[in-house]
């Protein structure tokens, strides 16, 4: 079999994925392609690499000209990479914690970003990578594919939730392929997604409204009834509240919350000004990310 496609002649025994950092080693050569191919960088542009195991994307980036900072945890691995790149001043390796790096691993200014999020932390990690988004020029990550369908579902669509809002109000992203479990080893038992993340808000403003992120998280609480029934969970609505809604928002209020655009959260936020209620609760993506 060719190294450029199908799996690397890799054993189990040799990967030892670990449950405790929610390893799954892709081993598909033929989707690492696709992956690096996925990166619009030019020769000599960094890309940092989260999680970058074994080296498979790594290798690729470098033969097309990138500068790769690779970002592991696993100690086992930064050796194996270590060892494998020694020689490549193309490659610097960085052991670290993603979400708890010191200064000298952050991203450097115009790098783009890519890499496999490990399972059960894709909601932080995608919060950090916003967080970045002013050193980043973009991003092509590897999560559930369900996940993918709830960050970009649109009005309507039953995929759409509170994590739906959240990252349209901060990005747009694009499906790249489709990545079956065996391509991994340990296989997972869902189907990855790989998207292309473009810092450009698909809904502007959104992000900057006082009290949003509270109200929409409220109003996907229960996602099968409609708006006013789950906004009558608040406590902190008052009676001038709900006189204020029904005057400006009334249209609104039969709906259930995926079929609300963005927009239509602006609306009910402006109307209820609760920011000073319930302090500046900024996240409203708390979706399991994993796979």
């Amino acid at each position: 079999m060719s190294r450029r496609s199908g799996k690397p002649p890799i054993s189990k025994e040799k990967l030892r994925a670990r449950k405790s950092l929610s390893q799954n080693f892709l081993v598909d050569l033929t989707i690492a392609d696709q992956i690096v191919a996925a990166v619009p960088f030019k020769p000599g542009d960094v890309v940092y690499e989260i999680g970058s195991g074994k080296g498979f994307i790594t290798e690729r980036l470098v033969q097309r000209g990138a500068v790769v900072w690779a970002a592991e945890k696993d100690r086992r691995m930064v050796g194996m990479l270590r060892k494998k790149f020694n020689r490549d001043p193309n490659v610097t390796i960085h052991h670290v914690d993603i979400l708890d790096l010191p200064p000298q691993s952050e991203p450097p200014e115009g790098a783009w970003l890519v890499g496999n999020l490990p399972f059960g932390i894709g909601t932080p990690i995608l919060q950090w990578l916003f967080d970045h988004r002013d050193v980043l020029r973009g991003a092509v990550v590897t999560l559930q594919r369900e996940v993918v369908n709830r960050l970009l579902a649109k009005p309507g669509d039953s995929e759409r939730s509170a994590l739906s809002v959240w990252f349209q109000a901060r990005g747009t992203g694009e499906r790249i392929v489709n990545i079956p479990p065996k391509a991994f080893i340990p296989p997972p038992r869902v189907t990855s997604t790989v998207m292309r993340i473009a810092f450009k808000p698909e809904t502007p403003g959104v992000e900057g409204v006082p009290g949003i992120e509270y109200i929409v998280r409220s109003a996907f609480a229960q996602k099968r009834k409609v708006l006013a029934n789950n906004l009558r969970l608040l406590t902190h609505l008052s009676a001038d509240d709900w006189a204020r809604l029904h005057e400006e928002c009334d249209d609104l209020l039969r709906r259930r919350a995926e079929e609300l655009h963005a927009n239509d959260f602006v609306r009910l936020a402006k109307v209820l000004r609760l920011a000073d209620r319930v302090g500046d609760d900024r996240d409203i993506g708390h979706d399991d990310t994993g796979r």
